[in-house]
């Protein structure tokens, strides 16, 4: 599936637009008002509102307008628009961060309730892209400093191990991503709340409730969290598995 936007290197019609859906994708929905560029006039920012609109990359309820199906497809491909205006396939590598720490009561871990598109209001496992030429510890160290505010040194993790996740929506495709799972219990700082979702410490039930929950369950992730629980050790190796979602909409 492919959706074109209006993108022209010689004028501003690209920002207008991207623009647009960077702050639908900070917020779940957001009246007129609230959406609106003040510093353009309106009558080119309902150009390219209406644009979207007809493109199927947002849509309007009642006064608010928010992302589509559609539009949460382009921002979990991070923007990634070619110069024809194309969404490229959405197929990633990323890595998932397991932050622990242990107390009286056990292990606990950071979970993560989403404050952005695509997955806004899902709780989990912290996790992102793996940017090109990066390496994966590099990648968890930039993931755990700006979504919770800690330092963890790019030696300081382990690897666990990795499994792809291949996501429909109505039958039709969203995403393809390798995940590679990365464990710590050494960090420095006091976990924060960022602008990418609410950051808190929960027992290993919580967090595999949670996991069960999510809009994509990964099975991998459950069953070390309950490996974890059996052995009371946190480097426990993954084993490869690859799982398929077909949802009707998020």
């Amino acid at each position: 599936m492919k959706s074109q936007l209006e993108l022209n290197s010689k004028d501003s019609k690209p920002n207008i637009q991207r623009d647009i859906i960077a702050k639908l994708s900070l917020t779940g929905n957001l009246r007129y008002s609230e959406l609106q560029n003040k510093d353009i006039s309106s009558d080119l920012f309902n150009y390219h509102l209406k644009f979207l609109l007809s493109k199927g990359l947002i849509k309007k309820e009642g006064l608010k307008y928010s992302l589509s199906d559609l539009g949460r497809r382009l921002v979990a491909d991070n923007f990634n628009i070619n110069l024809k205006g194309y969404v490229t396939e959405n197929f990633r590598v990323c890595v998932l961060t397991a932050i622990f720490k242990k107390d009286e009561n056990g292990f606990r871990i950071i979970n993560q309730k989403r404050l952005v598109q695509p997955f806004i209001g899902n709780k989990g496992i912290l996790g992102s892209q793996i940017h090109k030429t990066e390496g994966i510890f590099e990648a968890a160290s930039r993931t755990a400093l700006i979504e919770t505010n800690l330092v963890v040194d790019p030696t300081k993790w382990k690897y666990l191990g990795m499994f792809r996740s291949i996501t429909y929506i109505k039958d039709d495709y969203f995403h393809d991503i390798f995940y590679n799972l990365v464990v710590t219990d050494d960090y420095e700082g006091e976990v924060q709340n960022t602008v990418y979702g609410e950051n808190y410490f929960v027992n290993l039930d919580t967090a595999i409730k949670d996991e069960k929950s999510s809009f994509t369950p990964f099975d991998a992730i459950v069953k070390y969290y309950e490996d974890v629980q059996k052995k009371n050790n946190i480097f426990q190796k993954i084993d490869f598995k690859e799982q398929t979602y077909h949802l009707d909409s998020f």
